[in-house]
Protein backbone atom coordinates (compact mmCIF):
# COMPACT_ATOMS: atom_id res chain seq x y z
CA UNK A 1 0.00 0.00 0.00
CA UNK A 2 1.31 3.47 -0.92
CA UNK A 3 0.84 6.48 1.34
CA UNK A 4 -0.68 9.59 -0.12
CA UNK A 5 1.65 12.48 0.53
CA UNK A 6 -0.46 14.85 2.56
CA UNK A 7 0.43 17.35 5.22
CA UNK A 8 -1.96 17.79 8.14
CA UNK A 9 -1.94 20.93 10.29
CA UNK A 10 -3.23 20.49 13.84
CA UNK A 11 -3.21 22.61 17.00
CA UNK A 12 -1.91 20.70 20.02
CA UNK A 13 -1.63 21.64 23.71
CA UNK A 14 1.40 23.74 24.64
CA UNK A 15 2.77 21.20 27.18
CA UNK A 16 3.71 19.00 24.24
CA UNK A 17 6.60 21.44 23.71
CA UNK A 18 8.07 19.95 20.53
CA UNK A 19 10.50 22.29 18.77
CA UNK A 20 12.14 20.00 16.25
CA UNK A 21 11.36 17.15 13.89
CA UNK A 22 10.00 14.09 15.73
CA UNK A 23 8.51 10.79 14.62
CA UNK A 24 5.20 10.14 16.36
CA UNK A 25 2.28 7.76 16.20
CA UNK A 26 -1.08 9.28 15.32
CA UNK A 27 -4.58 7.78 15.15
CA UNK A 28 -7.19 9.37 12.86
CA UNK A 29 -9.32 6.22 12.72
CA UNK A 30 -6.15 4.72 11.26
CA UNK A 31 -2.82 3.99 12.89
CA UNK A 32 0.13 5.67 11.16
CA UNK A 33 3.62 6.99 11.77
CA UNK A 34 4.50 10.55 10.73
CA UNK A 35 7.22 13.14 11.10
CA UNK A 36 6.06 16.05 13.23
CA UNK A 37 7.38 19.61 13.21
CA UNK A 38 6.22 22.67 15.16
CA UNK A 39 5.46 25.79 13.15
CA UNK A 40 6.10 29.43 14.13
CA UNK A 41 2.37 30.00 14.68
CA UNK A 42 2.26 27.18 17.27
CA UNK A 43 0.72 24.54 15.03
CA UNK A 44 2.27 21.18 14.15
CA UNK A 45 2.78 19.66 10.73
CA UNK A 46 2.38 15.88 10.31
CA UNK A 47 3.94 14.26 7.25
CA UNK A 48 2.75 10.63 7.00
CA UNK A 49 5.54 8.04 6.60
CA UNK A 50 4.08 4.59 7.45
CA UNK A 51 0.49 3.29 7.50
CA UNK A 52 -0.02 0.45 9.99
CA UNK A 53 -3.65 -0.60 10.27
CA UNK A 54 -7.21 0.57 10.02
CA UNK A 55 -8.79 1.23 13.38
CA UNK A 56 -12.34 1.44 12.05
CA UNK A 57 -14.26 4.18 13.77
CA UNK A 58 -12.60 6.70 15.93
CA UNK A 59 -14.26 5.28 19.07
CA UNK A 60 -12.77 2.20 20.77
CA UNK A 61 -14.63 -1.13 20.29
CA UNK A 62 -16.90 -2.33 23.08
CA UNK A 63 -15.22 -4.90 25.34
CA UNK A 64 -16.40 -8.50 25.39
CA UNK A 65 -18.95 -9.33 28.07
CA UNK A 66 -19.12 -12.75 29.75
CA UNK A 67 -21.76 -13.81 32.22
CA UNK A 68 -23.72 -16.86 33.35
CA UNK A 69 -27.43 -17.02 33.95
CA UNK A 70 -30.67 -18.91 33.48
CA UNK A 71 -32.85 -18.65 30.37
CA UNK A 72 -36.29 -17.25 31.28
CA UNK A 73 -37.74 -16.85 27.76
CA UNK A 74 -36.87 -17.61 24.12
CA UNK A 75 -38.11 -15.79 21.00
CA UNK A 76 -37.57 -18.32 18.23
CA UNK A 77 -38.50 -15.80 15.48
CA UNK A 78 -35.86 -13.20 16.42
CA UNK A 79 -33.51 -15.66 18.13
CA UNK A 80 -33.41 -13.47 21.20
CA UNK A 81 -33.19 -14.76 24.74
CA UNK A 82 -33.96 -13.22 28.08
CA UNK A 83 -31.44 -14.43 30.62
CA UNK A 84 -31.66 -13.95 34.37
CA UNK A 85 -28.32 -13.12 35.93
CA UNK A 86 -28.09 -13.49 39.70
CA UNK A 87 -30.74 -14.48 42.23
CA UNK A 88 -33.25 -12.76 44.48
CA UNK A 89 -32.82 -9.01 44.94
CA UNK A 90 -29.59 -9.18 42.92
CA UNK A 91 -31.32 -10.66 39.86
CA UNK A 92 -31.35 -8.78 36.55
CA UNK A 93 -32.70 -9.64 33.09
CA UNK A 94 -30.33 -9.38 30.11
CA UNK A 95 -31.49 -9.58 26.49
CA UNK A 96 -29.20 -11.73 24.34
CA UNK A 97 -29.23 -11.84 20.52
CA UNK A 98 -28.18 -15.36 19.44
CA UNK A 99 -28.42 -14.84 15.65
CA UNK A 100 -24.66 -14.99 15.11
CA UNK A 101 -23.72 -17.07 18.13
CA UNK A 102 -21.85 -20.34 18.11
CA UNK A 103 -23.66 -22.66 20.51
CA UNK A 104 -22.01 -25.48 22.47
CA UNK A 105 -23.10 -28.00 25.08
CA UNK A 106 -20.78 -28.79 27.99
CA UNK A 107 -21.32 -32.15 29.70
CA UNK A 108 -19.74 -33.74 32.78
CA UNK A 109 -18.70 -37.32 32.08
CA UNK A 110 -18.65 -40.18 34.56
CA UNK A 111 -14.84 -40.04 34.67
CA UNK A 112 -15.01 -36.55 36.18
CA UNK A 113 -14.06 -34.55 33.07
CA UNK A 114 -15.95 -32.11 30.86
CA UNK A 115 -16.64 -32.62 27.16
CA UNK A 116 -17.94 -30.01 24.70
CA UNK A 117 -19.94 -30.54 21.51
CA UNK A 118 -21.44 -28.20 18.93
CA UNK A 119 -25.20 -27.56 19.06
CA UNK A 120 -27.75 -25.30 17.34
CA UNK A 121 -30.36 -22.78 18.47
CA UNK A 122 -32.93 -25.53 19.06
CA UNK A 123 -30.80 -26.88 21.90
CA UNK A 124 -31.60 -23.79 23.98
CA UNK A 125 -34.40 -24.36 26.49
CA UNK A 126 -36.10 -22.28 29.17
CA UNK A 127 -34.54 -22.79 32.65
CA UNK A 128 -31.18 -23.89 31.19
CA UNK A 129 -28.01 -22.55 32.73
CA UNK A 130 -25.84 -20.89 30.08
CA UNK A 131 -22.64 -18.90 29.79
CA UNK A 132 -22.78 -16.04 27.26
CA UNK A 133 -19.80 -14.28 25.68
CA UNK A 134 -20.56 -11.25 23.53
CA UNK A 135 -20.65 -7.45 23.11
CA UNK A 136 -23.20 -4.98 24.37
CA UNK A 137 -24.69 -2.96 21.50
CA UNK A 138 -26.09 0.57 21.60
CA UNK A 139 -29.62 -0.77 22.35
CA UNK A 140 -28.42 -2.56 25.48
CA UNK A 141 -28.65 -6.01 23.87
CA UNK A 142 -25.75 -8.45 24.19
CA UNK A 143 -24.72 -9.63 20.72
CA UNK A 144 -23.67 -13.18 21.61
CA UNK A 145 -20.53 -14.64 20.03
CA UNK A 146 -20.67 -17.93 21.95
CA UNK A 147 -23.28 -19.55 24.18
CA UNK A 148 -22.26 -22.51 26.34
CA UNK A 149 -25.09 -24.69 27.66
CA UNK A 150 -24.43 -26.46 30.95
CA UNK A 151 -21.63 -26.30 33.49
CA UNK A 152 -18.36 -24.84 32.33
CA UNK A 153 -16.49 -25.79 35.50
CA UNK A 154 -15.86 -29.16 37.11
CA UNK A 155 -17.80 -29.76 40.33
CA UNK A 156 -15.80 -29.20 43.51
CA UNK A 157 -13.81 -32.15 44.79
CA UNK A 158 -15.33 -33.93 47.77
CA UNK A 159 -13.72 -33.32 51.13
CA UNK A 160 -12.28 -36.60 52.42
CA UNK A 161 -11.02 -36.96 55.97
CA UNK A 162 -9.01 -40.01 57.04
CA UNK A 163 -8.27 -40.70 60.66
CA UNK A 164 -9.04 -42.63 63.84
CA UNK A 165 -12.12 -42.35 66.04
CA UNK A 166 -11.10 -40.61 69.29
CA UNK A 167 -14.60 -40.45 70.81
CA UNK A 168 -18.12 -41.39 69.74
CA UNK A 169 -21.65 -40.59 70.92
CA UNK A 170 -24.14 -42.80 69.03
CA UNK A 171 -27.13 -41.15 70.72
CA UNK A 172 -26.16 -37.73 69.35
CA UNK A 173 -24.90 -39.20 66.06
CA UNK A 174 -21.50 -37.56 66.51
CA UNK A 175 -17.89 -38.68 66.70
CA UNK A 176 -14.51 -37.01 67.07
CA UNK A 177 -11.97 -37.95 64.41
CA UNK A 178 -8.22 -37.60 64.92
CA UNK A 179 -7.20 -36.57 61.42
CA UNK A 180 -4.32 -38.19 59.54
CA UNK A 181 -5.03 -36.57 56.17
CA UNK A 182 -7.53 -34.14 54.67
CA UNK A 183 -8.07 -33.71 50.92
CA UNK A 184 -10.41 -31.66 48.73
CA UNK A 185 -10.03 -28.44 50.73
CA UNK A 186 -7.30 -25.93 51.55
CA UNK A 187 -6.77 -24.81 55.13
CA UNK A 188 -4.48 -22.18 56.65
CA UNK A 189 -3.24 -24.60 59.30
CA UNK A 190 -3.17 -28.41 59.57
CA UNK A 191 -6.47 -29.86 60.78
CA UNK A 192 -5.83 -32.33 63.60
CA UNK A 193 -9.39 -33.03 64.73
CA UNK A 194 -12.84 -32.93 63.13
CA UNK A 195 -16.21 -33.50 64.74
CA UNK A 196 -18.43 -35.54 62.45
CA UNK A 197 -22.17 -36.15 62.45
CA UNK A 198 -24.40 -38.37 60.32
CA UNK A 199 -28.04 -38.65 59.33
CA UNK A 200 -30.34 -41.30 57.85
CA UNK A 201 -28.84 -40.78 54.38
CA UNK A 202 -25.25 -41.41 55.47
CA UNK A 203 -23.87 -44.70 54.11
CA UNK A 204 -21.59 -46.92 56.23
CA UNK A 205 -19.46 -49.81 54.94
CA UNK A 206 -16.07 -51.41 55.42
CA UNK A 207 -13.21 -52.09 53.02
CA UNK A 208 -14.69 -55.50 52.21
CA UNK A 209 -17.87 -53.81 50.99
CA UNK A 210 -19.98 -55.04 53.90
CA UNK A 211 -22.77 -52.65 54.91
CA UNK A 212 -22.35 -51.43 58.48
CA UNK A 213 -24.55 -49.60 60.97
CA UNK A 214 -23.30 -46.72 63.15
CA UNK A 215 -23.55 -48.83 66.31
CA UNK A 216 -20.67 -50.96 64.96
CA UNK A 217 -18.27 -48.01 65.17
CA UNK A 218 -15.79 -48.07 68.06
CA UNK A 219 -13.09 -45.83 69.47
CA UNK A 220 -9.85 -46.70 67.71
CA UNK A 221 -11.48 -47.60 64.39
CA UNK A 222 -9.66 -46.13 61.42
CA UNK A 223 -11.96 -44.73 58.75
CA UNK A 224 -12.36 -42.44 55.77
CA UNK A 225 -15.29 -40.01 55.66
CA UNK A 226 -16.65 -37.94 52.79
CA UNK A 227 -17.98 -34.70 54.26
CA UNK A 228 -19.92 -31.76 52.82
CA UNK A 229 -17.95 -28.98 54.56
CA UNK A 230 -15.71 -28.19 57.51
CA UNK A 231 -18.67 -27.12 59.64
CA UNK A 232 -18.63 -28.12 63.30
CA UNK A 233 -19.86 -30.81 63.28
CA UNK A 234 -19.32 -31.77 59.64
CA UNK A 235 -22.03 -33.90 58.00
CA UNK A 236 -20.66 -37.17 56.59
CA UNK A 237 -22.32 -38.59 53.49
CA UNK A 238 -20.13 -41.72 53.33
CA UNK A 239 -18.11 -43.51 56.01
CA UNK A 240 -15.79 -46.42 55.17
CA UNK A 241 -14.22 -48.29 58.08
CA UNK A 242 -10.73 -49.53 57.23
CA UNK A 243 -10.33 -53.13 58.37
CA UNK A 244 -6.87 -54.13 59.67
CA UNK A 245 -4.80 -55.88 57.03
CA UNK A 246 -1.41 -57.44 56.47
CA UNK A 247 0.54 -57.92 53.25
CA UNK A 248 3.61 -60.05 52.80
CA UNK A 249 5.22 -63.28 51.62
CA UNK A 250 4.21 -66.68 52.97
CA UNK A 251 7.18 -68.11 54.92
CA UNK A 252 5.79 -71.22 56.65
CA UNK A 253 2.75 -73.37 55.87
CA UNK A 254 3.26 -76.19 58.38
CA UNK A 255 0.25 -74.88 60.34
CA UNK A 256 -2.21 -75.26 57.46
CA UNK A 257 -5.15 -75.67 57.16
CA UNK A 258 -5.41 -73.73 60.45
CA UNK A 259 -2.70 -71.07 60.04
CA UNK A 260 0.38 -69.94 58.17
CA UNK A 261 3.22 -67.50 58.82
CA UNK A 262 3.97 -64.50 56.57
CA UNK A 263 6.93 -62.14 56.40
CA UNK A 264 5.36 -58.69 56.34
CA UNK A 265 5.98 -55.81 54.03
CA UNK A 266 6.81 -52.91 56.38
CA UNK A 267 3.73 -50.85 57.30
CA UNK A 268 3.98 -49.02 60.64
CA UNK A 269 0.21 -48.41 60.66
CA UNK A 270 -0.46 -52.16 60.81
CA UNK A 271 2.38 -53.76 62.73
CA UNK A 272 5.45 -52.24 64.34
CA UNK A 273 8.42 -52.26 61.96
CA UNK A 274 10.26 -54.42 64.53
CA UNK A 275 7.60 -57.13 64.12
CA UNK A 276 8.54 -58.74 60.83
CA UNK A 277 6.32 -61.83 60.96
CA UNK A 278 2.64 -62.46 61.60
CA UNK A 279 0.70 -65.66 62.11
CA UNK A 280 -2.40 -65.65 59.94
CA UNK A 281 -5.18 -67.81 61.35
CA UNK A 282 -7.95 -69.19 59.15
CA UNK A 283 -11.48 -70.03 60.24
CA UNK A 284 -14.29 -72.03 58.68
CA UNK A 285 -15.70 -68.79 57.22
CA UNK A 286 -12.42 -67.35 55.91
CA UNK A 287 -12.66 -66.66 52.16
CA UNK A 288 -9.53 -67.43 50.14
CA UNK A 289 -9.28 -66.16 46.58
CA UNK A 290 -6.63 -65.53 43.96
CA UNK A 291 -5.98 -62.15 42.38
CA UNK A 292 -8.54 -62.89 39.65
CA UNK A 293 -11.30 -63.61 42.18
CA UNK A 294 -11.37 -67.41 41.86
CA UNK A 295 -11.96 -69.43 45.05
CA UNK A 296 -8.96 -71.24 46.56
CA UNK A 297 -8.44 -73.76 49.38
CA UNK A 298 -6.01 -73.50 52.33
CA UNK A 299 -3.73 -76.03 50.64
CA UNK A 300 -3.34 -73.60 47.73
CA UNK A 301 -1.37 -71.22 49.98
CA UNK A 302 2.29 -72.07 49.37
CA UNK A 303 5.63 -70.81 50.58
CA UNK A 304 6.65 -67.78 48.53
CA UNK A 305 3.07 -66.71 47.74
CA UNK A 306 2.32 -63.01 48.10
CA UNK A 307 -0.78 -62.52 50.26
CA UNK A 308 -3.14 -59.74 51.32
CA UNK A 309 -5.20 -60.61 54.42
CA UNK A 310 -7.99 -58.69 56.16
CA UNK A 311 -9.27 -59.50 59.62
CA UNK A 312 -8.84 -58.77 63.31
CA UNK A 313 -5.28 -58.07 64.38
CA UNK A 314 -4.41 -58.92 67.98
CA UNK A 315 -2.56 -55.94 69.44
CA UNK A 316 1.08 -56.74 70.08
CA UNK A 317 0.59 -60.47 69.52
CA UNK A 318 1.67 -60.63 65.87
CA UNK A 319 -1.41 -62.65 65.05
CA UNK A 320 -4.41 -62.04 62.82
CA UNK A 321 -7.67 -63.96 62.57
CA UNK A 322 -8.66 -63.43 58.96
CA UNK A 323 -11.96 -63.05 57.20
CA UNK A 324 -10.48 -62.65 53.71
CA UNK A 325 -7.17 -63.77 52.16
CA UNK A 326 -6.07 -62.92 48.63
CA UNK A 327 -3.21 -64.99 47.23
CA UNK A 328 -1.72 -62.41 44.89
CA UNK A 329 0.93 -64.52 43.24
CA UNK A 330 4.17 -66.47 43.50
CA UNK A 331 7.63 -65.74 42.15
CA UNK A 332 9.89 -68.71 41.55
CA UNK A 333 13.49 -68.77 40.31
CA UNK A 334 15.05 -71.98 39.05
CA UNK A 335 15.65 -74.34 36.15
CA UNK A 336 13.00 -75.84 33.84
CA UNK A 337 12.29 -79.55 33.46
CA UNK A 338 9.43 -82.05 32.90
CA UNK A 339 8.00 -80.10 29.96
CA UNK A 340 4.68 -81.22 28.47
CA UNK A 341 4.17 -79.58 25.09
CA UNK A 342 0.58 -80.82 24.77
CA UNK A 343 -0.62 -79.34 28.10
CA UNK A 344 1.82 -76.41 27.92
CA UNK A 345 3.17 -77.12 31.41
CA UNK A 346 6.66 -77.32 32.89
CA UNK A 347 8.33 -77.67 36.28
CA UNK A 348 10.71 -75.17 37.86
CA UNK A 349 13.20 -76.54 40.40
CA UNK A 350 14.56 -73.95 42.83
CA UNK A 351 18.05 -73.94 44.39
CA UNK A 352 16.77 -75.71 47.51
CA UNK A 353 15.14 -78.44 45.44
CA UNK A 354 11.52 -77.26 45.63
CA UNK A 355 9.56 -78.15 42.51
CA UNK A 356 6.71 -75.92 41.25
CA UNK A 357 4.58 -76.76 38.25
CA UNK A 358 3.55 -73.92 35.91
CA UNK A 359 1.28 -73.63 32.89
CA UNK A 360 1.43 -71.02 30.12
CA UNK A 361 -1.39 -69.64 27.99
CA UNK A 362 -1.88 -66.99 25.31
CA UNK A 363 -1.79 -64.21 27.95
CA UNK A 364 1.61 -65.21 29.39
CA UNK A 365 4.31 -62.60 28.72
CA UNK A 366 7.65 -64.28 28.02
CA UNK A 367 10.92 -62.40 27.70
CA UNK A 368 13.73 -64.52 26.29
CA UNK A 369 17.25 -63.24 26.94
CA UNK A 370 19.99 -64.03 24.44
CA UNK A 371 23.55 -63.44 25.74
CA UNK A 372 24.97 -63.18 22.20
CA UNK A 373 22.22 -60.86 20.95
CA UNK A 374 22.18 -57.07 21.12
CA UNK A 375 18.55 -57.06 22.23
CA UNK A 376 15.93 -59.20 23.91
CA UNK A 377 12.45 -59.89 22.63
CA UNK A 378 9.10 -61.39 23.52
CA UNK A 379 8.53 -65.04 22.70
CA UNK A 380 5.13 -66.66 21.97
CA UNK A 381 4.15 -69.29 24.60
CA UNK A 382 3.95 -72.14 22.05
CA UNK A 383 7.46 -71.39 20.83
CA UNK A 384 8.76 -71.09 24.40
CA UNK A 385 7.38 -74.52 25.39
CA UNK A 386 9.18 -76.13 22.42
CA UNK A 387 12.44 -74.40 23.36
CA UNK A 388 12.48 -75.57 26.97
CA UNK A 389 11.42 -79.08 25.88
CA UNK A 390 14.77 -79.45 24.09
CA UNK A 391 17.09 -77.98 26.72
CA UNK A 392 16.83 -76.53 30.26
CA UNK A 393 16.46 -72.80 30.79
CA UNK A 394 17.07 -70.62 33.83
CA UNK A 395 13.82 -68.81 34.52
CA UNK A 396 12.13 -66.34 36.85
CA UNK A 397 8.39 -67.02 36.79
CA UNK A 398 5.61 -64.99 38.38
CA UNK A 399 2.34 -66.90 38.58
CA UNK A 400 -1.15 -66.99 39.98
CA UNK A 401 -2.64 -70.16 41.41
CA UNK A 402 -6.01 -71.12 39.99
CA UNK A 403 -8.82 -73.11 41.63
CA UNK A 404 -7.36 -76.39 40.33
CA UNK A 405 -4.07 -75.74 42.12
CA UNK A 406 -2.12 -75.11 38.91
CA UNK A 407 0.17 -72.09 38.85
CA UNK A 408 -0.70 -70.06 35.77
CA UNK A 409 2.41 -68.19 34.61
CA UNK A 410 1.76 -64.47 34.17
CA UNK A 411 5.29 -63.46 33.19
CA UNK A 412 8.52 -65.36 32.51
CA UNK A 413 12.08 -64.14 32.09
CA UNK A 414 14.15 -66.96 30.60
CA UNK A 415 17.76 -67.54 29.57
CA UNK A 416 19.37 -70.70 28.18
CA UNK A 417 21.08 -72.52 31.06
CA UNK A 418 24.84 -72.26 30.82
Amino acid sequence: MKLVSKTVRQKLPDPLNINKDNTVGVSFAIDLRASMKKQTDGSYVFDPMLWLRLLGTGTPPMPLQKFTGKIVSIDAATKQLKVQKGEGTNASIIVVNANNAQIFISELQSGGFLTTRVADFNALKVAQKIEVTGQLNSQGVVEALTIMIGDTMLPPLPIIAIGTIAAINPANKTLALSVESLSGVQTFAPVKKINLTWDDKTKFSDTLGAVLTPDRLQVGDRLGATITSLADPALATLVIVFRPYVTGIVADVTGLPISFVANLYPDPRVVSPVQRKVTVRLTATTKIKNALGADLKPCDITVGSQIYAIGNLAAGAGEMTTEYVVVIGLEVKGVTSDVNVATKTFVVTTENGTKVKFAVNERTVILLACPTCLSIGFTPPDEFIKLIANKPYSVTVFGLQDASGTMQAVSIIAEEKK
